[in-house]
């Protein structure tokens, strides 16, 4: 009688596979989060990047003042401020953004009530938002001219 050949891995072999495959995430995992740390604070950084530059671009495009106000740590509203007052009043457009459902360990570092705001002509008030998260911080610089910038 013949014997057959039977082909697979013992149960010693698959432990030790397993073994060598908890040794590497065991190594990478802490890499992996702080990768993803800053990542959130690169994102949100662009999303205000974004946001700011779409201001931009409505106070061009309607010909009107069109400001960005830090509402606390986390949260900003965006409106098109018809009579150049800097406060959000009735009739005005407003559009509240929060970066922490995407982002929620990133925060203003600029104070709650900080107006940016971008005049009909593309130009704005010379100022710059800061931004931190657990990897550290990032900075957006507005120039006079309207450029927006990421530091």
């Amino acid at each position: 009688m013949k014997k057959r050949s039977v082909g697979g891995f013992t149960i010693i072999e698959i432990m030790i596979v397993i073994a060598i495959i908890g040794i590497m995430v065991g190594i990478a995992a802490p890499n992996f989060m702080d990768y993803l740390k800053s990542r959130r604070l690169s994102g949100a950084t662009m999303q205000m990047f974004v946001d700011l530059m779409n201001a931009r671009q409505q106070a061009v495009t309607q010909n009107k003042w069109v400001s960005l106000r830090i509402e606390n740590t986390h949260q900003y509203k965006i409106f098109t401020d018809g009579n150049k007052n800097g406060a959000i009043d009735t009739g005005e457009n407003v559009v509240t953004r929060d970066l922490h459902p995407d982002y929620g360990d990133v925060t203003f570092t600029t104070a709650a009530g900080t107006i940016f705001a971008f005049y009909p002509n593309g130009t704005a008030g010379s100022a710059t938002l800061g931004l931190a998260g657990a990897s550290g911080s990032k900075s957006i610089t507005i120039s006079t001219a309207g450029r927006v910038k990421i530091s």
